[in-house]
């Protein structure tokens, strides 16, 4: 801002942001522990960009208004604000992992430091997996990515506002809101076809940051932005920035298309709330001291809740109860304040001048990433423990399969690695969703041994099912792209008669398991089904079930349907890296609240629930009421009871998760199975 005479002034403190700042972390940190009622409060990480970008914005504004804008001093201040809380995390996951994790885990975790410590957790994320995926929740560097995001934004925002300024200084906030119009639309248009890209990416977050860098330079205009003094505006917008706050974290879901216009509340809402500065929210709730110390620790308290809450993850075996998850946050809570006075405060108060200062970061960086890299070279150092070493190359060598469909696309893929390379009159083709692809390579083993060349139609959480999906994808689109992949694969099975024989396979009872609401059947141009609607659900699989196998049969094809491979209370690989590290095994049973530490190779499913029961009875009598169809149950092969099956033979894994298979499950579970004969 400017004073009376025209001069800039220093930009004063403002406590308030500090106390948005604590509403941002909470909502974060309480999503994440899995307390009911939020499940929009990852949108706090929006609220956090449109702070950064007011803050960052208005410093390099009000520099360069006064002529002494340094970018040294700029990055040197940002060195100082990030790193070494960072530094300590990394540091500090490096040495627990050195100790407990297997080797695979060790190795990701390696990955991630190098990500983190190069600002592009962001770019490796969207290369590897989804925010909202289960296997992210595993991950203790999640969390990394939004710094990602604004690092590389501080390494553009700089460069861009001197060079408008330098043109003049009046387009600098024209072309800042040109850049929010840009960034906004494209994270709109691209929302459907690439949500984890969008959900990562600088370029369509950058709008959120660049709302934030707009208000700070209206605010350098007092004219223009009246609204820090007390009065009815103030109050009026302050209470409509809250409500919009409050309603994205309780009403914004992980299977919302996010951040387009989704996001629109928690920015427009915080940049609303950072506006009003003088309303009665500002002043006596935001400014209240507890809610402003929590907002100064909520750097370091966003460094170290998501690292406990997956070492929890990790060392249980399974998604922590909520008691667990709040022991996990207060603990992390005790680490940010420590994190905050011995390493935060110390080292921003450093008097380095910023050559010396910045070359000290970078050696320190080296050596994360040099640590890092001898990890990765090492397999995760995998002489540590050579047996697990092994067990996870076999569970790694389930890659991810080329011919199974990405989200977003609807047309098989029909290349000669799919479909067959040499021409045939005895094809069989695999019809189904990730369970088809985890036994796929098996089938195509076997079947070639009985004389057929095999295709693959794969998508992922796109069970075989005309007229019907399920809707646990993030993917906006999902339900109408797998009812239309699976319309385009019965076209091409129907107009090809060299196919013979069709094996369909899914996760077909997940949609009747309790615990995963989420994946729920649902008809085309339907409602997704309550956790109450059981019997609706099972009206969805029998009848989209029986269209199917009767479309088949009426084309001539012999049909296979095979029934559901075990779903495992514990992921069975938590358990076999727990079997190798006595430190991690004490710690698995303390918190399994167990004292066995027998492990017969053998454990229980949570699939053997009436529901489950009735799903396995439901699909074994539609398969056998259609005739020309067989019916082919893996758990008959892999389980020694109804409620306890097999996880690994001695050292050799049957499954890759608590539910996929590994090549070797997949051969346990079709042991004595051959293709029917030709009719």
């Amino acid at each position: 801002m400017k004073d009376a005479s025209g001069a800039v002034r220093e930009r004063e403190y403002r406590p308030d942001v500090d106390g948005l700042r604590a509403v941002a972390i909470l909502s974060v940190v309480l999503f994440h522990t899995g307390v009911p009622c939020l499940s929009g409060g990852f949108t706090g990480v929006d609220i956090f960009f449109v702070i950064s970008g007011y803050l960052i914005g208005g410093h390099i504004h009000a520099d360069l208004l006064r002529g002494t804008f340094s970018y040294l001093k700029f990055y040197q201040r940002r060195a100082k604000r990030i790193l070494p809380a960072l530094y300590v995390v990394l540091a500090t996951l490096l040495v627990i992992g050195y100790f407990l994790f297997a080797p695979f885990e060790f190795l990701r975790l390696s990955e991630y430091t190098i990500a983190a410590t190069t600002s592009s957790s962001n770019v490796l994320l969207w290369l590897k997996e989804s925010y909202f995926d289960p296997q992210a929740e595993g991950n203790p560097l999640l969390m990394t990515w939004s710094l990602g995001v604004e690092e590389q934004f501080y390494l553009l925002i700089p460069l861009l506002m001197v060079l408008l300024s330098r043109l003049r200084q009046r387009l600098v906030l024209p072309l800042i809101g040109l850049v929010i119009g840009v960034s906004f639309t494209l994270a709109w248009l691209q929302l459907g076809l690439h949500p984890t890209a969008v959900f990562y990416s600088l370029h369509t977050r950058a709008w959120e940051l660049a709302v934030g860098v707009a208000l700070a330079m209206l605010e350098s205009k007092a004219s223009r932005l009246p609204l820090h003094n007390r009065g009815t505006a103030a109050n009026v917008l302050a209470g409509a920035g809250a409500g919009l706050v409050l309603a994205s974290f309780s009403m914004i879901k992980a299977t919302t298309p996010f951040p387009g216009p989704a996001a629109l509340p928690s920015v427009i809402g915080g940049a609303l709330l950072v506006a009003t500065g003088g309303s009665w929210i500002n002043r006596r709730l935001l400014s209240w001291p507890a809610v402003v110390f929590i907002g100064r620790i909520s750097y370091s308290w966003y460094l170290w809740h998501w690292p406990l809450l997956a070492l929890l993850r990790m060392f249980g075996g399974d998604i922590p109860p909520l008691s667990w998850g709040l022991g996990a946050s207060l603990v992390s809570f005790g680490l940010a304040v420590s994190s905050y006075y011995l390493v935060e405060r110390p080292f921003r108060a450093s008097k380095s001048a910023p050559v010396p200062l910045l070359c000290r970061y970078a050696m320190v960086s080296l050596a994360l990433v040099g640590v890092s890299v001898l990890i990765y070279r090492t397999n995760g150092i995998e002489k540590r423990s050579p047996v697990m070493a092994s067990i996870e190359r076999i569970k790694q060598s389930r890659q991810s399969d080329p011919c199974a469909a990405d989200d977003g696309e609807t047309v098989p893929n029909l290349s000669s690695s799919c479909v067959g390379a040499a021409a045939s009159d005895n094809k069989v083709a695999l019809w189904g969703d990730s369970h088809a692809e985890a036994i796929a390579s098996v089938l195509r083993a076997r079947t070639l041994e009985q004389g057929y060349v095999m295709e693959e139609f794969v998508k992922l959480r796109c069970p075989p099912l005309l007229g019907a999906a399920r809707n646990g994808s993030t993917h906006p689109q999902h339900i109408q792209q797998c009812i239309a992949y699976n319309d385009n694969v019965l076209r091409t099975l129907v107009a090809d008669d060299t196919v013979k024989v069709v094996m369909l396979e899914a996760s077909w009872g997940v949609s009747f398991n309790p615990l995963e609401n989420r994946d729920q059947l649902v008809p085309a141009g339907g409602q997704v089904l309550t956790t109450s609607s059981q019997a609706r659900s099972a009206l969805v699989l029998e009848t989209s079930l029986r269209k199917t196998l009767e479309s088949l049969r009426a084309s001539g094809k012999q049909v296979v349907v095979f029934g559901d491979f075990p779903f495992f209370e514990v992921n069975p690989v938590w358990r076999l890296r727990t079997r190798g590290n006595a430190t991690r095994q004490r710690l698995f049973y303390f918190l399994r609240g167990s004292s066995d530490s027998s492990d017969p190779g053998s454990d229980q499913v949570r699939d053997n629930t009436p529901d489950g029961r009735r799903a396995r009875q439901l699909l074994m009598q539609t398969a056998t009421s259609v005739p020309g169809v067989t019916y082919w149950d893996p758990r008959k092969r892999l389980c020694i009871s109804e409620d306890t099956c097999l996880y690994r033979d001695g050292d050799v894994p049957y499954f890759v998760d608590d539910n996929h298979v590994t090549p070797q499950g997949a051969m346990k579970g079709l042991e004595g199975w051959s293709l029917p004969k030709a009719q």
